[in-house]
């Protein structure tokens, strides 16, 4: 007796449930898994952080990031940057940015390397801008920066709406024996291809974890917060780290110190291809000189590195890729 009413209670919940209709039930809606014809990879949709590769997932830094426009409300010019650039003697009188002193300033730089790194001092590969509106060169920008009574100068890039990211060593470290090993830069002026200056001050800058207690080329980056600097500009395309870009074709535009044995204070960019990758530094033979520490280092129109060092014994150029701990900060600030 027991066994029959267990089974017509059993009977009754299997029609109820094939009663419900279809639309009622709930199924994931997984992404579509595809075989990579050059990883070899499992990979899913692009627009989505959910799919396999291999065992993991997806992450953010698997995906390219694209550049982005002003914001609607922008800062029509930053007065505290202003005054810094007037107190540093890079205004004339004309109230005009003042290139030829802006070019007399020491540049920024370590001084067991630097990054003086012509390839044939004789040959010169680099070429000046013609146009500095256009993407991606818009994104880069001159930096004046004080330590004490003295101004430097090195070059950065716009990755955030409030935020450009540069070398490190531009912000603390040693420059040359001009200031004293381990000094916090105290302010920061920024200087973009929309003529707008932008301020920022020490104790502000966002480090690598690691950078002011053991330095380290995989740790020099930093980013400057700066309040509305895309203003006119936008902000530049990040390219996703998800894979080995050696032989990739890359370009560095920056405002170096000298151009075919001239003093200039015009953007130059050289480009070439990515002779190596070792953890997180990109190696390279493109021609940069002294001041293009902090200089993007593009693939295509998208930011992939930050470079950062001249010659070392192979002759090669190097600079941080973004990827790891620099691509989270700079999601941050986007």
């Amino acid at each position: 007796m027991l066994k029959r009413i267990w089974t017509s209670i059993l009977a009754a919940a299997l029609v109820a449930a094939m009663a419900v209709p279809s639309a009622a039930l709930e199924v994931p809606d997984y992404p579509n898994i595809t075989d990579s014809e050059e990883t070899g990879d499992i990979v899913g949709d692009s627009d989505t952080t959910d799919s396999v590769v291999n065992d993991g997932f997806i992450t953010e830094e698997d995906m390219d990031l694209p550049a982005e426009e002003p914001l609607e409300t922008e800062i029509v010019q930053d007065e505290a940057a202003m005054q810094n650039l007037i107190d540093a003697g890079l205004i004339d009188e004309n109230g005009e940015f003042n290139e030829e002193a802006y070019m007399a300033l020491p540049e920024a730089g370590i001084s067991s390397i630097g990054s003086r790194s012509l390839q044939d001092p004789n040959n010169d590969r680099r070429t000046p801008v013609s146009n500095t509106g256009t993407s991606p060169y818009k994104f880069v920008t001159k930096l004046v920066l004080k330590y004490g009574n003295q101004y430097l100068r090195g070059t950065g890039v716009i990755v955030g709406h409030n935020a450009v990211a540069t070398a490190a060593h531009n912000l603390y470290g040693r420059t040359r024996g001009k200031v004293s090993y381990l000094t916090e830069c105290d302010s920061v002026t920024i200087y973009t291809t929309a003529n707008k200056a932008f301020a920022a001050s020490k104790g502000t800058y966002d480090f690598s974890a690691s950078w002011k207690s053991s330095g380290g080329a995989s740790n020099d980056y930093a980013i400057i917060p700066a309040n509305g600097v895309s203003t006119n500009i936008g902000i530049c395309g990040i390219k996703a780290a998800s894979t080995n870009i050696v032989g990739s074709s890359i370009t560095i535009p920056g405002y170096p110190s000298y151009y075919k044995g001239s003093g200039n204070s015009i953007m130059l960019t050289h480009n070439g291809s990515v002779a190596r990758q070792s953890g997180s530094m990109l190696y390279y033979t493109i021609d940069t000189d002294d001041g293009n520490s902090g200089s993007p280092i593009f693939q295509g129109t998208m930011l992939c590195g930050i470079h950062a060092y001249g010659h070392n014994s192979s002759r090669e150029n190097s600079g941080r890729r973004v990827e790891g701990d620099l691509r989270t900060k700079i999601n941050k600030y986007r």
